[in-house]
């Protein structure tokens, strides 16, 4: 008798990453990292959500979304120590060593919802799903994020297997 593998997609769950207001940065450095996600048996993550300007946009810029690692306590791949793991603002002190999930081109227009998604979290780790990951978010594309309830959202699908 042959084992049969299915596909189990777990529920959503939010990502506590408050971007509601977020300002803008030239440099693209001074942004926002959410709170750790511990990995919990699950073969991959899949995330998604919505980032929304504000009533005033400018075009030719950008909203870039990153994710990183918990190496130990303290220490998050790219992320200061001034970073402790949870909701708060925070500026890469090695970009580059932070995983590129998403860049998402902005245009003029005010209060312009972008969705993104879904993204494997393994495969932006390199087929591997972190014991404890985040994500990271970052923008240049107006005066601040739109402050509006729901408008900025963040979630992960957790992906199990089972064998009958």
């Amino acid at each position: 008798m042959a084992t049969v593998v299915q596909t189990i997609y777990g529920t959503s769950a939010a990502i506590t990453l408050s971007a509601t207001g977020l300002a803008s940065d030239t440099n693209l450095v001074a942004g926002r990292a959410g709170t750790i996600i511990t990995s919990t048996g699950a073969v991959d993550y899949l995330v998604s959500g919505i980032v929304t300007t504000s009533s005033t946009g400018t075009a030719a810029r950008q909203i870039e979304l990153w994710s990183f690692v918990d190496v130990s306590t303290g220490y998050y791949t790219g992320l200061s120590t001034a970073y402790t793991g949870t909701d708060a603002n925070a500026t890469p002190n090695q970009k580059s060593n932070l995983k590129l999930v998403q860049i998402i081109p902005t245009t003029a227009n005010t209060s312009v919802v972008y969705a993104w998604g879904p993204y494997s979290i393994a495969q932006v780790h390199g087929g591997v799903v972190p014991d404890s990951w985040g994500l990271y978010l970052v923008h240049n594309s107006c005066g601040a994020l739109n402050g509006a309830a729901n408008t900025q959202i963040f979630q992960y699908v957790p992906i199990t297997y089972t064998s009958s």
